[in-house]
């Protein structure tokens, strides 16, 4: 349930950051450089994430289910922040006018898409990296004063020697 609820989340936000940037239906003329940098941003981001999923050999299903529970997990934290913001104000004035929600919406989507993009960047799928208790123990009884550097071990022979 919780992964369905996930996926649903991360629809909708993807859903939200495609045509957020369209919001008064004037076409291109409405998109401005950071929406087209974002969009771009956005997509080579969430293609560099499958794309090292794919090389490090994840099932395509977890790595869906890891790049949907970024994508919710960051939209509801900045929701949640957003609402905490308009808390605050509302005790403070006692109403909440359009201007106010105006000026946060810009601050409140710059926001939400650079830790988006922060997010996707660091939680990219990484190499299984495991270290056996055999490969540990061997590494402890070796001294390493009896260890040659690779250059002695190296022979190298000419076509004076053949």
């Amino acid at each position: 349930m919780a992964t369905i609820f996930s996926i649903l989340i991360a629809l909708s936000f993807i859903a939200l950051f495609f045509t957020e940037p369209f919001e008064y239906d004037d076409g291109l003329f409405d998109v401005d450089r950071f929406e087209i940098i974002s969009i771009i941003l956005f997509v080579i981001l969430t293609w560099r994430f499958f794309k090292k999923a794919k090389v490090y050999e994840f099932k395509i299903w977890y790595s869906i289910k890891r790049y949907a529970l970024i994508l919710t997990l960051n939209t509801l934290i900045s929701l949640a922040i957003m609402g905490f913001i308009l808390i605050i104000k509302l005790d403070q004035t006692g109403t909440l006018t359009m201007s106010f929600l105006d000026k946060i919406n810009d601050i409140s989507l710059f926001s939400w898409f650079i830790s988006i993009f922060i997010t996707i960047y660091s939680f990219t799928p990484l190499p299984k990296t495991t270290i056996t208790a055999c490969q540990t123990k061997s590494n402890k009884k070796e001294n390493p004063q009896d260890k040659k550097s690779p250059i002695e071990n190296t022979n190298i022979t000419t076509n004076e020697d053949n």
